[in-house]
């Protein structure tokens, strides 16, 4: 998903024969996934203390080994663990108040694709057929069981859960499923997750206004769906668990009109929208029908708009449960309190940072790409963030296609970097070039460090969708983004960043190189552990970061945050970087 430094995104996933069945095991250590109708795994252990932290004025050390890959089994699947003794009953009850330094403009769940509405939206409000669980396990979620899949590998028969119901008590039906997939590809929509779902059969006629619905997602019964592919996609079943494939209400969503998402936000998740105060809080209660076992919270309340510092100082004085932007200078004081570090949250992620760039004059010349990127110093981007590893790839070093050796040839080097800028015809700099930095700090970072070789950009905060306009309008060049993977491959991030859009507005960065798009597509030709298949994805980075410089890799995310001791279970969820919150629960001391 998307947004700024904000986010998680990464894991492996895929099968060659039914589903979860044909994959051999990858190198390194599986987890294996929990599937079937079992509910997420997660663990009962109170989360009252800590993972250790690094010293109050260090950056994060870099690991001597690469981490344990993550990856979806293909074999059979395992039952879940069991899990550790709970040292306390949970105990249903209570409000957790998450702070929020911006804003969220839709709760729908076809464009939730920024941070914290992804977060609300993907564990909270909507369900998916299948969904992964905060250690990356895919499990049927909507979906009764695993996928039948045709002996050709082209056609997925789905059986759907009786007896779900949305917010509102009407029961869901595979009608709601292809209204669903049927919406996500409607041009008019411009879903983000449109790219994700083109390997449908009709995808791309209804992507261009030439069909009204998908025509190889069908209805068998009312409990029953079909998708029928163009090629195998060993990744499909991932596809079906991205967040933007959530299921809604057919006849709420047409009866709502341009109210749903906002006025109107209905689903089927264990949470339910209560009261939106437009710019300042979003509160959402405990869905008592919930097809599972009820979460124990009884509301969560997301509070908008809060500095940084502010949304620091609430949870320090016990206003807030969780505060997740946290500036450098409150991350090395808290870690040095002796009563404040053990409330500190961490967890591994899938999450990286980027910058991206809109490639239009005068960054249209490859040579200006290459004189930002050497520009910025990016060891000291990750030193001071302080919670991150810095990295040169645009894969999370736990996805199988990470390449522990790969490099960017445009490392830091201002003089080089004016070199080019001079052979690019600016040998006196560029002026009014703007950057979207969100709430981060390291946008003044970025900023002096292009001063330093005549550029001067101007720094453009806020909420990401606010600023699209002036995106659009190529106010702003350059943005600085966080990306977590939308389900743990490689194939996630390709397709939502590096492919060509599929249907305008062209996608915000203008990129587009038909080499990867060709790429891209022969992933799907092979088993996800092949050798072959990695090699086109390492060789797309090569394209995408050395090439084109149409990326520049900043760092991997590690999880962080700021909690209570009195919230229990309430583990960090590695593709999305914030407290998994379903089976969360909190007891005051």
């Amino acid at each position: 998903m998307d947004g700024e430094a904000h986010v998680p995104d990464a894991l492996t996933l895929h099968s060659r024969r039914a589903f979860l069945r044909t994959l051999a095991g990858v190198g390194g250590t599986l987890l294996l996934a929990a599937c079937g109708g079992a509910a997420p795994s997660t663990s009962s252990t109170p989360s009252t203390a800590a993972a250790t932290a690094p010293p109050a004025t260090a950056p994060i050390a870099a690991p001597t080994t690469l981490p344990t890959v993550i990856s979806i089994a293909t074999a059979a699947p395992a039952p879940s663990a069991t899990p550790a003794a709970a040292l306390d009953t949970p105990k249903p009850g209570g409000t957790y108040r998450f702070m929020m330094p911006g804003d969220i403009p839709s709760m729908d769940v076809a464009l939730a694709f920024d941070y914290i509405d992804w977060w609300a939206s993907y564990l909270m409000v909507y369900n998916r057929l299948y969904s992964f669980d905060r250690n990356g396990h895919i499990f049927a979620d909507l979906a009764s069981e695993l996928p039948q899949i045709s002996e050709d590998k082209l056609t997925y028969t789905i059986s759907l859960r009786k007896g779900v119901k949305f917010h509102n008590g009407r029961e869901l039906t595979a009608d709601d499923v292809k209204f669903s997939f049927d919406r996500v590809m409607d041009p008019k929509l411009v879903s983000p997750g449109a790219s994700f779902n083109t390997n449908i059969v009709g995808a791309d006629e209804a992507a261009a206004g030439k069909a009204n619905s998908v025509s190889g997602v069908t209805v068998i019964d009312p409990y029953t769906v079909q998708f029928k592919l163009k090629q195998p996609q060993a990744v499909f079943p991932g596809v079906l668990g991205v967040s933007t494939n959530g299921i809604v209400p057919m006849k709420e969503v047409l009866e709502a009109g341009k109210d749903w998402g906002t006025k109107s936000v209905i689903g089927t998740g264990p949470f339910k929208v209560a009261e939106w105060r437009a710019g300042e809080a979003l509160i959402l209660e405990r869905n008592t029908s919930f097809f599972r076992d009820p979460p124990y919270l009884d509301k969560i309340e997301i509070q908008l708009n809060v500095e940084d510092s502010v949304g620091v100082l609430r949870w320090e004085n016990g206003g807030a449960e969780y505060a997740y932007s946290v500036p450098a200078a409150e991350i090395a004081r808290i870690r040095s309190d002796e009563k404040l570090k053990d409330r500190i949250r961490t967890g591994p992620t899938l999450i990286f940072n980027y910058l991206e760039f809109r490639i239009a004059k005068p960054l249209d010349d490859v040579r200006v790409r290459q004189a930002l990127a050497m520009a910025i110093d990016r060891k000291t981007l990750s030193e001071r963030a302080q919670t991150a590893l810095q990295s040169d790839s645009i894969y999370p070093s736990r996805l199988l296609q990470y390449d522990k050796d790969f490099t960017s040839m445009w490392g830091y080097n201002p003089e080089k970097a004016k070199q080019l800028l001079a052979e690019a015809g600016y040998p006196d700099g560029l002026k009014g070039v703007g950057i979207w930095t969100g709430t981060s700090r390291q946008g003044e970072l970025i900023q002096a460090d292009l001063k330093e070789i005549g550029v001067e950009a101007e720094l453009v905060t806020g909420d990401y969708a606010q600023s699209l306009p002036r995106i659009d309008a190529g106010e702003i060049q350059i943005a600085t983004r966080g990306y977590g993977s939308d389900f743990p491959d490689a194939g996630g991030f390709v397709t939502s960043r590096v492919v060509c859009p599929i249907n305008p507005p062209p996608a915000k960065t203008l990129y587009c190189n038909k080499k990867i798009d060709d790429m891209a597509a022969q992933t799907d030709s092979f088993p996800l552990d092949s050798p072959e298949r990695t090699a086109l994805f390492r060789q797309i980075q090569q394209i995408a970061v050395n090439e084109d410089v149409a990326i520049i890799p900043l760092y991997e995310r590690v999880g962080f945050g700021l909690g209570q001791p009195y919230v229990h279970d309430d583990a960090i969820h590695v593709l999305i970087g914030l407290p998994d919150i379903e089976r969360m629960w909190m007891a005051k001391e």
